[in-house]
């Protein structure tokens, strides 16, 4: 058996993967400069509320979710009513 910083005979070296809160992370890497007049989307700090009121079926949809996180309804009780909901 090789020791353990080597990889076995044949295989490829996968360096190993840095933890989330180290530097070495991916994500944790300093951003390269991006000039600022760079056509970039950019999202709306906050979203807009939605033009129309809410639909029927997401309305019901959202208590029905409601009742079951409260404990209300069993599984089954939220899946056949929410199978009647989608059917209309």
């Amino acid at each position: 058996m090789p020791p353990a910083n080597q990889p076995y005979p044949g295989q490829p070296y996968q360096p190993p993967i840095p933890y989330e809160d180290s530097p070495e992370y991916p994500g944790n890497r300093p951003q390269a400069f991006q000039p600022q007049d760079a056509q970039q989307p950019s999202a709306p700090a906050v979203p807009q509320p939605p033009s129309a009121p809410q639909g029927f079926r997401a309305r019901k949809l959202a208590e029905l979710d409601q009742r079951y996180s409260d404990g209300e309804l069993t599984m089954e009780n939220y899946m056949a009513q929410r199978a009647e909901i989608m059917k209309g």
